[in-house]
């Protein structure tokens, strides 16, 4: 995919970085970055946000079965 990206728009340049997403939130604000995938918290500032996918976190404990669990 990224091989594919590169070759039709070879003057972007493009960083996949794992980061804090403080230190993200920062490089935003001071205009280090033009835009972040990442998990979104109740972060207030006057950003655009556009959702890729949503889904529900689910706890499962490990020893989860449905005998033990029916909803599970």
């Amino acid at each position: 995919m990224k091989k594919l990206f590169r070759r039709q728009h070879s003057k972007v340049e493009v960083a996949l970085l794992e980061m804090n997403v403080a230190d993200l939130y920062s490089m935003l604000d001071n205009e280090q970055l033009d835009f972040l995938l990442g998990v979104t918290d109740l972060y207030t500032g006057s950003w655009n946000i556009c959702y890729l996918y949503r889904e529900p976190l689910l706890y499962i404990p490990r020893l989860a079965t449905p005998e033990t669990n029916p909803s599970a």
